[in-house]
């Protein structure tokens, strides 16, 4: 309560009544108040000619198919967790970690799914719900004609349909839930038309729930504190139900809301920079792709893309192009569930999406963009797409795709809005967090990580983010995985930069701003946050020659190392007074009393000198070299549980031990104190 806005509070108490009206009474809208029509029920079309980047992989999709017919149609893992046979029909309820069931027949306006100690992360439960393989399996019936396997699309609808009536259970808990399910239904339903459709009353049925997932998205938007990815959602699925479903009752004023919703709130979430508000670029992926599906039903009603629009998803894709070039990997910044909101299953590689969000904002590509799997179920026929998708003081441009992107060759970039800082070597990857803590007032999805810093070698983290883990199940894992000592920068006094006051909301944050910006020519750039005031911790990285690397190591550490074909970095931090402290020097040393540097390494051997570590893992080496201001103590955390330290999450519900390097001043004598970082990271080819 305390975090929102003052005019929230009449609307979570709008919500709150609205809640216990539907717990009680009918639902808005009753299934007899409408008729589909007995022809075409879905304004949402794929021809074969859209479906060719899918047709590519139809060796993928037959093999699906196989798997969809069999005995395994429904042995499932959800987000990591072990496969389960989740039963045909699907038993919905049940939880996919423990094997018990969530609660079917209660209110969902009366479901506390946040704190269940029995049942656990809500999420997997969630995702099953989601109905990940109802899209793949629409691809596999539509590319091989397979009427049964299309039939089987509809009939798990419906058990999902008649196992979950309206405001009761778990599956009614969140908008963004049945927003998903608005899209991947539509999408679905409309890539088997040509083999098979649901009856009349099955049609009555299905779009009885679309409509009603609509008008929840709408009562129960998340609005003010909570207008994050969530709303983005809730307008698609409104204007995906208006359009894409136009026999249902409300269903232009669902389109309209929907539109007016996404219009703002798209240019408003990704940032001038195309990064996102929320400061993850997974959930930039994630809104990305909720804008493609927006676009597509517009396209197919002739309706305008945004110049507003066009404009982010060039940003988007100059920012993931930079990021991620070829194989590379998304980096952890913040929260990643993996949330995917039009699943080809085929998972895409942000390099890929970077292709296909330059594709629809006009831009060449290169043309193996016409095989990512996606693009055939965003991308709409060449020339309308083309004219929908074009500033309207230009002229109808023939379909861009017959050359490739001029890549960003710079080796040092700032994204300014994000504050995200990439620095290259012909085969590393550096990027530092010197940007915003994320998304006010609550900054849901942040992490405690000012100022942190990531290496990768050759496309694999070697200095690395540990990831997210989990959301709501296991507190002490949520916490720690947010918390500054598993991030790659300075904590002090065993305490967070920002202030943790629950699994998706942050108190008092640390305010981070650039120094320093000397990327062009010299790689160097240098920022602080004010996270422990009175104290600041300053932190300057910057790519070394090889001349400049061997003179840090003479001035620092009598060590003869070899940094031939080594890519060298610099990692430097203070921690000082801020400039206006009123604090004695005492009071000041009190609070830099166990100063750690944390460096956290993916799995691999890490061997311990006395001012260094070696880590190796195949091809890929790195050696760190230490000095300080004061005197260290080095110890290496690895698997360790109380407290947690030294772990790594590579995708959520997973975790698996890892060592992390702490280096403690456990007692500072003086101020400010100091540490300098050399690294030198080596890719050493198999023939090497």
């Amino acid at each position: 309560m305390r975090a929102m806005p003052l005019r929230e509070i009449p609307h979570r108490v709008r919500c709150a009544v609205d809640a216990q009206w539907r717990a009680r009474f009918r639902p808005p809208i009753q299934r007899t108040s409408f008729r589909p029509p007995s022809q075409q029920q879905l304004e949402l079309r794929f021809t074969n000619e859209e479906l060719a980047p899918l047709a590519a992989h139809l060796g993928f999709y037959e093999r699906v198919r196989s798997i969809a017919l069999s005995s395994r149609a429904h042995v499932l893992s959800m987000l990591g967790a072990p496969e389960r046979d989740f039963g045909t029909p699907v038993n919905w309820f049940c939880d996919p970690v423990t094997g018990d069931n969530w609660p079917s027949d209660v209110s969902a306006f009366r479901l506390n799914y946040r704190h269940q100690s029995r049942l656990g992360e809500v999420k997997y439960v969630w995702e099953l719900g989601r109905m990940p393989w109802l899209v793949p399996w629409a691809i596999a019936a539509r590319l091989t004609r397979d009427g049964d396997l299309a039939r089987r699309v509809v009939e798990d609808i419906l058990s999902f349909v008649r196992s979950n009536p309206p405001y009761r259970g778990v599956h009614w808990t969140s908008g963004i839930e049945l927003a998903v399910r608005v899209v991947a239904w539509t999408w679905a339903l409309a890539l088997i038309e040509p083999l098979t459709s649901p009856t009349e009353h099955e049609w009555q049925e299905i779009g009885f729930h679309i409509a009603l997932y609509a008008d929840y998205c709408w009562r129960f938007r998340s609005l003010y504190s909570s207008a994050n990815n969530h709303l983005i959602a809730e307008g698609v699925a409104l204007q995906v139900a208006g359009l894409a479903w136009p026999w249902l009752p409300k269903a232009a004023q669902f389109a309209e809301r929907g539109r007016a919703i996404l219009d703002r709130e798209i240019p408003r979430q990704i940032l001038p920079d195309g990064s996102s508000i929320e400061m993850c670029l997974s959930y930039l992926c994630e809104v990305l792709v909720w804008s493609f599906a927006a676009g597509r039903v517009r396209a197919q009603h002739g309706l305008r893309i945004p110049d507003s629009w066009l404009e982010r998803w060039q940003a988007s894709a100059n920012l993931l192009l930079t990021v991620c070039r070829d194989e590379e990997p998304l980096p952890h910044l913040g929260d990643d569930d993996e949330g995917d909101v039009l699943p080809t299953g085929q998972p895409i590689r942000p390099h890929e999406l970077g292709q296909i969000l330059a594709l629809l904002s006009g831009k060449e590509v290169e043309p193996s963009v016409r095989q990512i799997p996606l693009l055939g179920l965003v991308w709409g026929p060449q020339e309308r797409v083309a004219r929908l998708c074009s500033p309207p003081s230009e002229s109808v441009a023939p379909l861009p795709g017959t050359a490739r992107v001029p890549p960003n060759t710079s080796d040092a970039q700032l994204f300014s809005h994000c504050g995200l800082v990439v620095l290259r070597g012909p085969k590393t990857r550096v990027l530092a967090d010197f940007g915003p803590h994320g998304m006010p007032p609550i900054y849901a999805h942040a992490h405690a990580d000012a100022l942190s810093v990531t290496l990768d070698i050759a496309g694999y983290p070697v200095l690395v983010d540990p990831g997210t883990y989990c959301y709501h199940g296991e507190r002490v894992w949520r916490d720690w995985f947010r918390s500054t000592a598993a991030h790659n920068t300075v904590e002090i006094g065993q305490q967070n930069q920002s202030q943790m006051l629950g699994p998706f909301l942050w108190g008092r944050v640390a305010r981070t701003r650039i120094i320093e910006n000397d990327l062009a020519p010299h790689q160097k750039i240098c920022a602080e946050h004010d996270g422990y005031a009175p104290l600041v911790h300053r932190r300057c990285i910057r790519r070394l020659s090889n001349k400049e690397a061997q003179s840090l190591l003479r001035e620092n550490v009598a060590s003869d190392i070899d940094i031939e074909e080594a890519d060298a970095f610099w990692v430097h931090d203070t921690v000082a007074p801020l400039a206006n402290a009123r604090t004695s020097e005492a009071e000041l040393l009190n609070l830099a009393r166990d100063t750690i540097l944390w460096w956290h390494f993916a799995p691999g051997h890490l061997h311990l000198t006395s001012n260094g570590v070696h880590w190796r893992r195949g091809s890929r080496e790195l050696t760190l070299i230490w000095s300080a201001s004061e005197p260290v103590i080095a110890e290496i955390h690895e698997g360790e549980l109380s407290p947690p330290q030294g772990w790594v999450s590579p995708c959520f519900s997973v975790k698996y031990p890892a060592p992390a390097l702490e280096l403690r001043i456990a007692v500072p004598q003086r101020l400010p104190i100091e540490f300098s970082s050399l690294i030198f990271a080596r890719y050493r080819a198999a023939s090497q």
